[in-house]
């Protein structure tokens, strides 16, 4: 037991092992986790640069009904897609293991295209009742922006989660930070 009492001191590290873990798990646990860290700071960094250029680019005239479609892209996000990008990261390493992974990663990325073009869908009669209510003009390029951002974002995610599935932190990384 790496936690065994040697006096009144608890050990912590004993042998080939510290805290219960081999030293090869350790630098493997270091090398994954920075990339992983790598990976999240520059998602930050690249995600502070876009809200900055959006804040500065887009229309005023327009602003709440982007910020209104943003956050749809968000909530439709978390309702419709990321269930199956879940079930992904759960199966796909079993799956893979079994000379499955290819045919399970389609498979997870039909239903969540077909759930996202339902959150297209569902966006565009959201706005559009939004417009009559509030007596803005329907404008039917925001409802393709609308879709073209949830079909990208839905394989960005998906890619996304493929690679942390198999355990490609260092992809996993780049695409996250956009390259």
């Amino acid at each position: 037991n790496p936690l065994s009492r040697i006096g009144s001191k608890v050990a912590l590290f004993t042998g080939d092992e510290a805290l219960g873990m081999k030293r090869s798990t350790w630098r493997r646990l270091t090398r994954e986790g920075g990339w992983v860290l790598l990976g999240q700071l520059l998602s930050a960094v690249a995600g502070m640069v876009g809200v900055r250029l959006f804040t500065e680019l887009a229309p005023s005239a327009i602003f709440g009904e982007i910020q209104l479609l943003l956050g749809m892209v968000v909530l439709g996000r978390s309702v419709f897609v990321a269930p199956f990008v879940n079930a992904q990261l759960r199966f796909h390493p079993e799956y893979d293991q079994r000379g499955f992974g290819h045919w399970f990663s389609h498979r997870i990325g039909r239903y969540s295209r077909a759930s996202a073009a339902f959150c297209v869908v569902g966006g565009a009669i959201v706005y559009t009742i939004w417009c009559v209510i509030v007596g803005a003009r329907l404008r039917p390029v925001l409802i393709l922006l609308l879709a073209a951002l949830v079909m990208v974002d839905t394989n960005f995610v998906l890619w996304s989660g493929r690679f942390s599935a198999e355990r490609r932190q260092a992809r996993y990384a780049m695409q996250n930070a956009g390259m």
